[in-house]
């Protein structure tokens, strides 16, 4: 078979189309083990898939190779020809282009995507409404909630009913969920315990206190998981009825179900016939994308809280605009420029939310402190602030070391319970450290001598750094006691090479000269040390005399940006764009 047969060229191709999703299966398994020439494969086969119109599978490529550029592509073909397709919310989203989210949901009609086109555009909000359903529970009693929340649907849905009615009133336990999502569109809500199943005779009762003017003349909004003989809702309106409101009506997480048939839903044809039943079939859900961008500020998500920031910030200016114009000027440039920063960061990098809280946390730190009438008129607080604002940090001071606990603090954990082995010790500036034990790698060490339990802290840095390790645990002991060697693994592989030893610190030299010891036995070709405490820890002058060079971490360089380089080199840019 020639080199040219198109037999050849079609096992070549099999060969390619193998290998790439072999990297996109490892890009998933939870630890990051890619190169950046594996992340730009991967990226070369998105832009394959997606020319050959396969985007869903483009998305995948993209996504394990954090290409933004890719993914923008996607999301700019896939609204431009098919805005019917399902993958543009989730493209949306691995882009975070909430306002783009939001255009596509209010242009949006019910047809495109079925009953439940939103689940998908509203899945990013979902850890924090559930969060916000168990505090609402917590807060009312410890109360249990049965049924389902349509992620979408019911959001939307709840705050445009919520314009129209006064109270809300969820039953326990079916209504307790949807009655939460009223509470979070600020209906006032009574909860209402009715046991209706099984029973000739309902019984109800109040779990909150309530009173004639909660309901007199007010339109009412009952909330069920769902209708089957009716029995709950009449209960609830009969108890409602001396209250005189002006109306009660109904919502229904599951839509409506034929009568007669055997589905789970809604049974219209039980229900008192004055009653509005909604359902998600037939619920008021205009307005989509202005509910995404209004849920993710009442859910307080990071991005709905930099919104609000953002918001305050520009508020700010425009207030004091007369009065203090230079000033008003440089509070609206820096919010917008921060707030475009916080923007730019990529979130699939481990550690990028922390960063974006430690902003968060600083914009709000900045306003209670300075942003305020009564500071800027007292003497230099005005011309300081603008000189503040003028010179911000471009990311803040800790951003290295929060990536880099990101990185490697849980598998530090790991390293040492999987050796059944306890250590609560973590670096005390972890940039430092990293930096130290890159450059003891780059010296061209063949394997490090872990020294537990605290030295598990560091071998994360050296196993991503490409340095084989093995380990020996000398566990704490009384003054009084011979400390104990464990082995954790073959040390013959010692034998011959140039070793590494790794440990937190050294204070009378004695753990050292038993690490020496051991290594000896096998005959190493060189020792060199690694302390990963920086040097104000360390008794320098007790390192025995046998290690060529010593590696410790130094403090004065915890500004510089070492690790985002590093992670670079790895394909994994903090920001999703190169031109950032």
């Amino acid at each position: 078979m020639s080199e040219k047969s198109p037999s050849r060229k079609i096992l070549r191709d099999a060969e390619r189309i193998c290998d790439s999703h072999d990297l996109l299966a490892r890009s998933r398994n939870g630890i990051d083990t890619l190169s950046n020439e594996e992340r730009v494969q991967l990226a070369k086969s998105g832009h394959d898939y997606l020319s050959e119109g396969s985007e869903t599978i483009a998305l995948d490529f993209f996504e394990a190779a954090q290409d933004f550029e890719g993914l923008r592509v996607v999301a700019d073909k896939l609204l431009k020809e098919r805005l019917d397709s399902t993958e543009i919310p989730r493209a949306l989203i691995l882009l975070e282009d909430h306002e783009g989210m939001r255009n596509l949901l209010n242009r949006e009609s019910r047809g495109y995507w079925g009953t439940y086109q939103y689940e998908g555009s509203f899945r990013i909000l979902e850890k924090t409404l559930n969060e916000y359903v168990d505090k609402f529970l917590i807060e009312n009693g410890d109360l249990t909630a049965t049924g389902m929340i349509n992620r979408g649907d019911d959001l939307i849905a709840i705050r445009n009913l919520s314009r129209q009615y006064d109270v809300a009133v969820p039953i326990a336990r079916g209504g307790l969920k949807q009655g939460a999502i009223a509470h979070l569109w600020g209906m006032p809500t009574k909860i209402v315990d009715i046991a209706a199943h099984n029973r000739k005779v309902p019984r109800g009762k109040w779990i909150n206190p309530v009173q004639k003017k909660d309901f007199e003349g007010k339109k009412v909004l009952l909330f069920d998981k769902d209708a089957v003989s009716g029995a709950s809702i009449r209960k609830a309106l009969s108890m409602l009825a001396r209250f005189r409101p002006l109306k009660v009506d109904a919502y229904f997480p599951y839509d409506e179900v034929p009568a007669g048939s055997n589905g789970t839903g809604t049974r219209i044809e039980n229900l008192p016939p004055e009653l509005t039943a909604y359902y998600p079939e037939n619920a008021p859900l205009q307005n989509a994308g202005d509910v995404y961008i209004e849920a993710h500020e009442k859910l307080e998500t990071p991005y709905g809280r930099r919104r609000k920031t953002e918001t305050l910030f520009i508020e700010e200016a425009e207030r004091i605009k007369k009065e203090f114009p230079e000033l008003s000027e440089s509070i609206r440039t820096y919010i917008i420029e921060r707030c475009r920063l916080w923007d730019s960061l990529n979130p699939m990098v481990a550690g990028i939310s922390d960063v974006r809280e430690q902003m968060l946390t600083e914009f709000g730190e900045l306003k209670k402190v300075y942003l305020n009438t009564a500071m800027y008129k007292l003497p230099g607080v005005v011309g300081n602030l603008i000189q503040r604002l003028s010179n911000p940090e471009k990311l803040p001071i800790s951003t290295e070391n929060k990536l880099i606990a990101a990185r490697y603090a849980a598998r530090a954990v790991e390293a040492a319970t999987s050796r059944n082995i306890d250590n609560q010790h973590y670096p005390s500036n972890p940039l430092a450290a990293f930096i130290a034990a890159r450059e003891a790698v780059q010296k061209g060490f063949d394997v490090a001598l872990i020294v537990g339990p605290e030295g598990f802290a560091y071998e994360p840095f050296f196993i991503d750094l490409g340095l084989a390790t093995v380990a020996v645990n000398i566990p704490e002991s009384r003054i009084d006691e011979t400390r104990t060697t464990i082995a954790c693994g073959d040390l013959s592989v010692l034998k011959g090479k140039r070793v590494l030893i790794v440990e937190d610190d050294v204070r009378t030299g004695a753990t050292l000269k038993k690490i020496i010891d051991i290594s000896n036995t096998y005959v190493p070709q060189e020792l060199g040390l690694y302390l990963g405490l920086p040097k104000t820890f360390q008794r320098m002058e007790n390192i025995p005399s046998n290690f060529k060079d010593v590696f410790v971490a130094d403090g004065s360089r915890e500004e510089r940006a070492d690790f985002s380089d590093y992670l670079a080199t790895r394909g994994l840019n903090i920001f999703k764009y190169s031109k950032d």
